[in-house]
């Protein structure tokens, strides 16, 4: 027997119902590990307490989470509150990664970005929403460079008033902008240390000591706190009349970070992460739409499972090749939206509304290319019988 006679007897052997309903489970079994890997939908939360010292390690997927010790919503109107803030974070950053990572954020509502102090390489950033001199209210970042060391603390200091937002590091004053004041709704929210409210977020580093204030600290006030940080003096911290929170984080155990301020806004360390506000189908960005291997991937990636599925449905004379077509389709965009919808859960995966959109075109394709071999299959498949 030749090599082609050869060849058409093994694919007519592939053309067999129970080969190719076997060849669609090991194609859905390798999409499903592909998209869930490592299946780990009850991520632990990677924060522990730092030994001899003050503070909490993030380790990677980590948050700490609590209420807004500012109120739950900020007012407008006549008794808008004085725009007078600050926020002072003592960190000690051990990433490396060259991605803007949020170690202090207040998360508002969805449709409101949220206030943050950042890590960008060694760069330090603050955003949030500003105010203008002409009242014109935008968010925007402001910062500065050579800030973090992997391994260095760093205590940095935020105020913000009537004239403009200035940036210390270690009580000393490092950047002023002027007429740009940080708005009071930045800060009527849910704290997070080391996480966004997605849950996506993997940042190495440790958290020292956190406080934020209803007024803007003087140069002086701000060089003083540094040294009552420095020296560990609880007493000077908590005398701060204006003080919203202050976390001191040198509880040393437990599940529960405390607010010298208000016991009854302590921060959560939790056994589990869990996202804040889960990141549900995400609409893509431009980067997104720019990142052609991910693109080409996930569309290759479904061609296999359609183009067969319409096959295995032309083989058991489900319908016409437009039917097959469109159940292929239709199979594949319900394969994607569930792998998608899982993988909210899963803090190492994205759930894209784009991921969705290419799954189902590699599908649409494979359904294409398996309507058109569909004719010289038949054929061959009969041959055999």
């Amino acid at each position: 027997m030749n090599r082609r006679g050869t060849f058409q007897q093994v694919l007519a052997k592939l053309l067999a119902i129970r080969t190719q309903r076997t060849l669609l489970v090991i194609l859905l079994a390798g999409l499903l590990v592909a998209g869930l890997l490592p299946f780990n939908f009850l991520p632990h939360n990677q924060v522990a307490w730092l030994t001899g010292t003050r503070g909490v390690r993030f380790e990677g997927y980590g948050e700490v989470v609590g209420g807004s010790p500012f109120g739950s919503s900020d007012r407008s109107g006549p008794n808008e509150p004085r725009p007078e803030t600050t926020v002072e974070l003592w960190a000690t950053s051990w990433d490396s990664s060259v991605y803007v990572k949020d170690i202090v954020s207040i998360y508002v509502t969805r449709d409101q970005e949220p206030f943050a102090v950042e890590q960008w390489g060694p760069r330090l950033l603050v955003g949030g929403w500003f105010r203008d001199r002409e009242g014109n209210r935008r968010f925007q970042r402001i910062g500065i460079n050579g800030v973090f060391a992997k391994g260095v603390p760093r205590f940095v200091t935020v105020t913000s008033g009537p004239d403009g937002t200035n940036i210390f590091l270690e009580g000393v004053l490092q950047d002023s902008s002027p007429g740009l004041v940080l708005e009071p709704k930045n800060f009527y929210g849910s704290i997070l240390l080391g996480q966004t409210a997605t849950g996506r977020q993997e940042w190495h580093g440790d958290v020292l000591g956190v406080a934020l204030y209803k007024k803007e600290l003087t140069p002086e006030e701000v060089a003083k706190d540094y040294a009552d940080w420095q020296r560990g003096d609880l007493q000077e911290l908590h005398a701060r009349t204006s003080a919203a929170a202050v976390y001191t984080l040198n509880e040393g155990r437990g599940s529960i970070v405390r607010n010298l301020v208000n016991q009854a806004d302590s921060l959560t360390i939790p056994d589990r992460l869990r996202a804040v506000e889960p990141l549900v189908l995400a609409t893509p960005s431009r980067q997104d739409l720019a990142n052609a291997s991910d693109v080409t991937l996930n569309i290759v990636g479904f061609i296999p499972f359609g183009g067969l599925l319409v096959i295995y449905a032309r083989s058991s004379d489900v319908g016409s090749n437009l039917k097959a077509i469109i159940t292929a389709v239709l199979a594949g965009f319900l394969v994607s939206l569930v792998i998608e919808l899982l993988q909210v859960f899963l803090p190492t995966r994205d759930s894209s509304m784009l991921d969705l959109i290419n799954n189902t075109v590699g599908s649409g394709i494979g359904a294409g290319i398996g309507a058109a071999m569909w004719p010289r299959l038949k054929r061959i498949r009969a041959s055999a019988i």
